[in-house]
């Protein structure tokens, strides 16, 4: 196992589920996540964060530690993700690819990586100044999702902690790893929820598949492609997916 694991944990349902050492986080906003993942790296070397609403299939917590350990000293690498959200879209012939994107849910660091992240993104303006957003977010359609959600987040109008995260991988170019099968579903989309409060959203409750065996990719480069396809299909989608989720509801 890494050295720990740091439960984002309001309900506490999972607390006696593992026999890890795991610390359980105070909540999901702003403040608490990081203070508690502050808190944990300045105790722990790497360790694995994941959401008491996300359901880990068993082989995600190998596939943290085999990559924990494979890149431990390589600093272009600084986030594990667990989940994928390519639907039927296979990329490449290894156990993973490499993304810009870094997809929560269930994932891992380093903290060599997370004494990079600024909750309060505070060179975001200077980053402005500088013009250096679009070299970061060429593409236009992510150029404007990302300046109109880290706008919110800088001025404090969203109480999140991730777009920081994403922040910080990008202003550093930073790689974040995507397992070639999805390893961690949400099944906390519901009115209850913090943030998922859509129980009809596409990636609530997607099924998981183990690993297998762990091979890597020759190439370090991230798949644009990819980034793209669950970036137009769900995490900012058109209005033809957004009817589609609509008559789906309506369906059901």
């Amino acid at each position: 196992m890494p050295d720990s694991v740091l439960l984002l944990n309001e309900k506490k349902i999972f607390s006696n589920s593992y026999s890890f050492p795991h610390l359980q986080s105070s909540g999901h906003n702003r403040k608490s996540v990081s203070k508690d993942s502050g808190w944990f790296f300045r105790h722990v070397g790497e360790g694995i964060i994941l959401e008491d609403d996300c359901l880990p299939e068993i082989s995600f917590f190998h596939f943290c530690e085999t990559l924990l350990e494979y890149y431990r000293n390589d600093d272009r690498v600084m986030h594990i993700g667990g989940v994928n959200f390519q639907d039927e879209n296979v990329r490449g012939s290894h156990s993973y690819y490499f993304s810009r994107l870094s997809h929560i849910w269930g994932w891992a660091t380093w903290k060599r990586a997370w004494n990079k992240y600024d909750v309060d993104i505070s060179t975001y303006p200077q980053l402005l100044e500088q013009n250096l957003f679009s070299s970061i977010f060429p593409v236009p359609a992510m150029r404007k999702y990302w300046k109109r959600t880290m706008d919110e987040v800088y001025e404090k109008r969203k109480d999140t902690w991730d777009t920081q995260w994403q922040y910080t991988l990008s202003v550093h170019h930073g790689l974040a790893i995507v397992p070639r099968v999805n390893l961690v579903s949400n099944i906390g989309f519901n009115l209850n929820a913090t943030h998922t409060v859509d129980n009809f959203h596409s990636l609530a409750n997607r099924p998981t598949a183990p690993i297998g065996t762990i091979t890597h990719p020759e190439f370090m480069v991230p798949d644009l492609r990819a980034d793209w396809y669950a970036f137009r299909k769900h995490m900012s989608p058109n209005k033809m997916v957004k009817l589609w989720q609509l008559v789906r509801r309506k369906a059901l």
